[in-house]
C-alpha cells in the first residue's frame, strides 16, 4: 500500500506550523496605596453632675487611631481646633435653652510612623473634659453637643 501526498496536502501542513507564531508583551500590574490616617473608636464622654456639689467635674475619652505603614500622624483637631484647647457648650432638650459650658483638652500626637491596620496596636489620644466649679446650676435634662474629632495624615 502506497500512501500518496499530494503537493496541496504538503503546503497546507506548512503553512499551518509557521501561520501559529505567537505574539507575547508584559502586563504591567500597579498598586497604589494611600498613605492614611482612620479614627478606630470615638467613645462618648459623660458627665453626672449634681449641682448640690457644685465642684469642678472631669471626664474623658481615648480616642484611637491607625495610620498606613510608615505614615505621620499629622493634624488632629477637636471642633475644628488643633491647638489642644477648645471650648464647647452643652445644650439642654428643647423647650430648656440653658447651657453648660466644657472645655476641652488633649496633647496631640507626636511623630509615630504608622504601622498599619492589622498589626500592632492602636494609638490614642485622650481628650479630657472639665465642667467649672459652680457653672451647672441648672434645669435637670439632658445636655449634648456632637464634636467633631479628626485627624489627617
Amino acid at each position: 500500500m502506497k500512501i500518496r501526498f499530494s503537493r496541496v496536502a504538503v503546503m497546507a501542513a506548512a503553512l499551518m506550523s509557521f501561520g501559529a507564531m505567537a505574539d507575547s508583551q508584559n502586563l504591567t500590574v500597579n498598586a497604589t496605596v494611600s498613605g492614611i490616617c482612620k479614627l478606630i473608636t470615638v467613645p462618648a464622654m459623660s458627665f453626672t453632675l449634681d449641682p448640690a456639689v457644685g465642684t469642678v467635674q472631669t471626664a474623658s475619652s481615648t480616642v484611637q487611631y491607625r495610620c498606613t505603614k510608615g505614615t505621620n500622624a499629622g493634624a488632629f483637631t477637636v471642633n475644628g481646633v488643633s491647638t489642644g484647647t477648645s471650648s464647647i457648650t452643652l445644650n439642654g432638650t428643647a423647650p430648656n435653652t440653658d447651657t453648660i459650658g466644657v472645655s476641652l483638652s488633649w496633647t496631640n500626637p507626636t511623630a509615630y510612623a504608622g504601622v498599619g491596620f492589622t498589626a500592632g496596636t492602636a494609638k490614642s489620644v485622650t481628650i479630657t473634659g472639665t465642667v467649672a466649679a459652680n457653672t451647672y446650676d441648672v434645669t435637670a435634662d439632658t445636655y449634648t453637643k456632637n464634636v467633631p474629632v479628626a485627624i489627617l495624615p
